[in-house]
């Protein structure tokens, strides 16, 4: 069986950012992953989301402790990069590089959305021994369904009924009526 990790509650504030993460080139600065993170992966609109709704409850960071000299008890975000980010942003915004297009207004949208939020000083997380060890569990949240293994997406149809008034609302009534009636299968 896999390594399961350690469920813990870490402080928002020990929290840092893996310089070596599979969504970017590694790099050797906190300014250039949160550089790329903005540019490349929404981190801002994830920032001004968690700000308005909280952390997703449904996700927790897998995260590793850092180790050697000056780590004092802090824990690098294997995975939960992006979420890890955004909280960095929320709590101190003149973390935004300064090469940011439009930074500082950004910097002033960041403090606005974190003084209306109640941010969390604890983060629900699982402490793995190494990066290796999460690797497994890593691979199952973003490499696809493995054959049943790992998160499976929704097809356009369970969207949209998960949604609940989209454009495609009168349809999917439609189409469900007519299965509940035997005029159609699933599979049609």
């Amino acid at each position: 069986m896999a390594n399961q990790g350690k469920p813990a509650q870490i402080p928002a504030a020990r929290l840092r950012l893996d310089l070596k993460n599979y969504r970017h080139e590694p790099v050797k600065r906190e300014e250039d992953a949160i550089a790329f993170l903005l540019q490349k992966e929404k981190v801002l609109e994830l920032a001004l989301d968690i700000a308005e709704e909280g952390l997703n409850p449904l996700d927790r960071l897998g995260v590793v402790e850092m180790k050697g000299p000056g780590a004092s008890k802090s824990y690098v975000a294997v995975e939960g990069n992006r979420r890890v980010c955004a909280l960095l942003l929320l709590y101190t915004p003149e973390k935004i590089p300064s090469s940011h297009p439009n930074r500082t207004n950004v910097v002033k949208r960041l403090e606005r959305a974190a003084r209306k939020a109640d941010l969390p000083q604890k983060v629900d997380c699982v402490v793995f021994a190494n990066k290796k060890a999460a690797k497994p569990w890593i691979d199952r949240m973003h490499l696809g369904e493995a054959h049943g293994r790992s998160r499976k997406r929704w097809t356009a149809d369970q969207q949209e009924r998960a949604m609940g008034g989209g454009r495609n609302k009168d349809a999917m009534a439609i189409l469900d009526l007519a299965e509940r009636n035997g005029l159609i299968s699933a599979d049609d």
